[in-house]
């Protein structure tokens, strides 16, 4: 493909703004507890930028409406977040099957 036909291309791209380290995203966090072998998927909170050209920002100006908005700003949310943190403990059904089993003795 030659050069000029991939600048014609371009140019019916909508022109959006560099992409801020941090966008609008979610957070996972997956807890996996080492002693039971068992993983808990924990709430996904929603983190806000702070970007007028995102969509799902505060920031975002309530007058940006489509069709500007779709070629002005960001229309989807960023990959979420992924933590998963290895607990040194059982998790907490197996917490309460114990004890439920050490009551009934």
């Amino acid at each position: 493909m030659s050069s000029g036909s991939w600048s014609s291309q371009q140019t019916h791209r909508p022109v959006l703004p560099p992409n801020p380290t941090a966008m609008c995203n979610w957070r996972r966090v997956r807890n996996h507890y080492k002693r039971c072998g068992h993983y808990i998927d924990l709430v996904r909170p929603a983190i806000k930028c702070e970007d007028r050209y995102c969509k799902f920002s505060p920031a975002h100006p309530p007058d940006c409406v489509p069709p500007e908005c779709t070629k002005r700003c960001w229309q989807y949310h960023q990959f979420p977040e992924q933590y998963n943190p290895v607990i040194d403990n059982i998790c907490p059904s197996c917490i309460q099957i114990a004890r439920a089993q050490a009551a009934a003795r």
